[in-house]
């Protein structure tokens, strides 16, 4: 279960709060590619160690949702979903807002 846990200093651990599969570069169609690319950058400038590539290239990176917006987030039926194009925002252990901005331009 630690392997879910992918942030440095995220102490979420109930059941009750949802799980979100980050978007790897290797594993997203073409219309995908930024922002997988963008989601990868994001969670890497916060921890860059190789049991998280390696969890990238099994594409099995999961954050909670504490770390994104709630608009971020869409309800369909009893289970919660990621937006398209939405990269974690929130409780970023080490990175700025303008840091999460530079890393979303640039890509």
């Amino acid at each position: 279960m630690a392997n879910l846990y992918c942030l440095p200093m995220c102490s979420n651990r109930s059941p009750a709060v949802t799980l979100f599969t980050i978007p790897s570069r290797k594993f997203v169609k073409k219309e995908k590619e930024i922002w997988a690319e963008r989601s990868e950058c994001i969670v890497l400038a916060c921890k860059s160690d190789q049991h998280l590539k390696n969890l990238f290239a099994r594409d099995a990176v999961k954050l909670c949702e504490v770390h994104f917006e709630g608009s971020d987030i869409s309800l369909k039926d009893s289970s919660k979903d990621l937006r398209e194009g939405t990269v974690p925002t929130l409780c970023m252990p080490m990175l700025t807002l303008a840091q999460i901005a530079y890393i979303q331009e640039s890509h």
